[in-house]
């Protein structure tokens, strides 16, 4: 028993961790400016101090503040970035945080990360809360051959935006994970709860 134990432990270290996953999003936390990004077609965005608006960054010092100046126009898009071409048989996740702050109603407008898979699938995942941090993302399987790069853009859609209306974006990340190893979060899952398993099992047997 004792064994298994550390044999299941090791493969939740080898699942769980990061080592097996490779970033394919240049300078996603902006602490060098908006190196490696690309300016949208409408409007501005810039990078600014953490402590803009008396929001503090989700991490480091800085984060993109997408106050676009053009607000006739939307969705915006602020920034966007492509990155590798998808290989076959390959687990890729999306992840970022936003910090919206709009007026009106709730979700009228919103601010997300678009994603072109580069295999015909587009996904977006938009912040839900409002004047807080949100945690957003996706996970994708890549099984067919393209020649398109994945493509992240952070937007605004939604509605005209007025003055004073701002999201903050910060940590975007894009993972992709080996072909050899399954979907991320199931094989550190399984193994977590074969571990959990293998720990009440002592417990009961201590108590005979």
């Amino acid at each position: 028993m004792k064994l298994l134990r550390v044999v299941l432990v090791l493969i939740i270290l080898a699942s769980c961790g990061a080592g097996n996953a490779v970033e394919r999003i240049t300078n996603g936390g902006f602490e060098s400016g908006t190196a490696g990004w690309t300016a949208g077609a409408y409007g501005s965005s810039t990078v600014v101090p953490s402590g803009t608006y008396g929001v503090t960054a989700h991490e480091g010092g800085y984060f993109l503040d997408a106050s676009l100046s053009d607000y006739a126009r939307w969705p915006k898009t602020a920034l966007w970035q492509s990155t590798t071409v998808p290989l076959v048989n390959t687990w890729y996740e999306i992840t970022g945080w936003i910090y919206p702050h709009f007026s009106g109603e709730l979700g009228a407008k919103q601010a997300a990360i678009t994603v072109d898979w580069g295999d015909g699938t587009v996904e977006r995942v938009a912040a839900s809360l409002d004047s807080l941090w949100n945690n957003v993302g996706a996970a994708h399987y890549v099984q067919f051959n393209s020649p398109s790069p994945i493509t992240v853009y952070l937007e605004i859609y939604g509605g005209p935006l007025v003055s004073g209306d701002f999201a903050l974006f910060d940590d975007i990340s894009l993972q992709e994970y080996s072909s050899s190893v399954p979907e991320p979060g199931s094989l550190c899952a399984f193994a977590s709860f074969l571990l959990a398993v293998a720990a009440v099992r002592r417990g009961i047997g201590r108590k005979k």
